[in-house]
């Protein structure tokens, strides 16, 4: 909404998500978090929300570290797709990087750039970045370089439209069929900010903590929202 008083209802929420996640962890075991994009809402975050953001991870990673789940310099807790407001492809191959290359390069997260890791000698990841309709043939391609291991948990992390999520055909990008047709045990949605999970448990969409645009409402508003 271009608004300061938004910019801390944002930052607040984060903290307070923040505080909730790390109790989780200090009363579960939780092996890891993996985020489906859209970490920024802008290619161009400020210094003040690159810095806040930091030290929100910084503090959920020692929690791992204190629960001897990481090491003090491993980043191998948060796994994090590019979505489309945090850069597209084009510009981080012209620019060199985004700043999920500058939170992964200085060890607070893992950022997954159209990548698979194999973790905990039981998983193995793969994320996918914002490609819009080109999602399908990217998930595709990255399938038939590293083809599921069927002894692990393969999980795919994707940001795009699913079919049965958007308002709008034209807004689609890949179908729930054309992903669970895939194999993988559970697949992370991120681009619509829209909290779901499938019947099948096997498809999900976290949403976001904050809403920050009318059309993230899970129904349709007109008008003026208090």
């Amino acid at each position: 909404y271009r608004k300061y008083k938004r910019w801390e209802d944002i930052i607040s929420a984060g903290k307070k998500f923040k505080n909730q996640i790390i109790e989780l962890i200090k009363e579960n075991k939780i092996d890891f978090i993996i985020h489906s994009g859209d970490i920024y809402d802008s290619y161009h975050p400020s210094s003040g929300t690159f810095l806040q953001l930091y030290e929100i991870l910084e503090e959920i990673r020692m929690a791992f570290v204190d629960k001897s789940m990481i090491s003090e310099t491993d980043n191998s807790w948060f796994f994090v797709i590019r979505g489309n407001h945090d850069a597209t492809s084009m510009s981080e191959g012209i620019k060199g990087g985004n700043a999920l290359d500058a939170l992964h390069r200085l060890k607070v997260i893992t950022y997954l750039n159209d990548s698979t890791i194999e973790l905990r000698d039981n998983v193995k990841m793969y994320g996918i970045g914002h490609y819009g309709q080109g999602i399908k043939d990217k998930l595709a391609e990255l399938v038939k370089k590293e083809p599921l291991d069927h002894n692990k948990c393969n999980i795919l992390m994707v940001h795009a439209g699913l079919t049965e999520h958007v308002r709008g055909k034209y807004l689609a990008d890949i179908s729930q069929g054309e992903i669970l047709e895939k194999g993988f045990a559970y697949t992370c949605v991120g681009h619509y900010h829209i909290e779901f999970l499938d019947v099948t448990s096997r498809i999900g969409n976290p949403g976001s903590i904050e809403h920050i645009s009318r059309l993230e409402w899970a129904e349709k508003i007109e008008g003026y929202h208090q």
